[in-house]
């Protein structure tokens, strides 16, 4: 990412007549350089149930029926028409200024595919196979090799699949890498350095991969529980953040330290606003990124 001001992104709900207030629902996370109030001061999108996938230079929101994309650079929006892939279960990731889909359903020969997209019209095709089909895998673009995508875990035909796969994006190639040692299932992933983190919401396990040699290793669990369902939180969220990776659940916020293999709670991170309805909301502020 560019130097400068970032931000740490939820899923966001536009509120009428409030165009310089970044309001956020418990949803993903990303991470934005820049100021947000150019971003948004714009545009009203309401994202209550959307997606949210931001890179380096664009930024990318998912709602039902639309796909709006916001170039950093020039902090211009577009929208288009938004189609989803054939197979709901599988799994988005976006890079190279596409969107890629991951796995599916079984028994449907979609749990094997691997699709794209471009951004101005969206149209899929077929771009590739997984060698293990695979449900809601976890799927993380390993930027420091930016051709490579990591499918890892998901669900198979007989249960959690332990299968972690290697797509080249350039190639259309997939490759078996190690398998991971424990299920990965309603789980977040992201890429730190040579590394990539995965945290398991339900079981609290967290794992790091290493791509260079295929090893994975088991790390020390987050220190606080899940939050409930009932707090709209329903899977962990993960960002690289100050040379470590932020585990963000709702208001709860901790912040994973690998060379000192240690977990923090950082929930200042978020301020909290409350309505005249009494409906909280919660507000995230501008961050310097190092």
């Amino acid at each position: 990412l560019s130097k400068g001001k970032h931000l740490l992104l939820t899923s966001i709900r536009s509120i009428e007549g409030m165009k310089h207030e970044l309001h956020c629902s418990n949803k993903s996370v990303s991470l934005v350089d820049g100021d947000w109030r150019h971003f948004f001061s714009s545009v009203k999108i309401d994202l209550e149930n959307a997606t949210v996938m931001a890179s380096s230079c664009l930024v990318i929101c998912i709602t039902q029926t639309l796909l709006y994309s916001l170039v950093l650079r020039t902090k211009k929006w577009s929208s288009t028409q938004w189609v989803p892939p054939s197979d709901e279960n599988a799994s988005l990731v976006l890079a190279w200024n596409k969107l890629y889909a991951f796995g599916g359903r079984f028994p449907a020969a979609g749990a094997k595919l691997v699709s794209s997209t471009g951004l101005g019209v969206v149209k899929w095709t077929k771009k590739a196979s997984l060698k293990r089909g695979v449900m809601k895998p976890c799927v993380v673009h390993f930027t420091k090799q930016c051709n490579k995508v990591y499918v890892i875990g998901g669900t198979n035909r007989y249960g959690a699949s332990f299968a972690t796969q290697e797509i080249d994006l350039e190639s259309s190639h997939c490759s078996m890498r190690r398998d991971i040692p424990l299920p990965c299932i309603e789980a977040s992933a992201t890429a730190l350095d040579d590394k990539i983190y995965v945290v398991n919401r339900e079981n609290r396990e967290c794992l790091s991969f290493a791509p260079a040699n295929s090893a994975w290793t088991i790390l020390q669990r987050p220190t606080r529980p899940m939050p409930s369902l009932a707090d709209g939180v329903h899977h962990p969220s993960l960002v690289p953040w100050k040379g470590g990776i932020l585990l963000v659940e709702g208001t709860q916020v901790e912040k994973y330290d690998p060379s000192k293999e240690e977990w923090t709670p950082h929930d200042e991170l978020f301020t909290t606003l409350k309505e005249p309805s009494g409906c909280v909301r919660h507000v995230l502020s501008v961050i310097p990124f190092s």
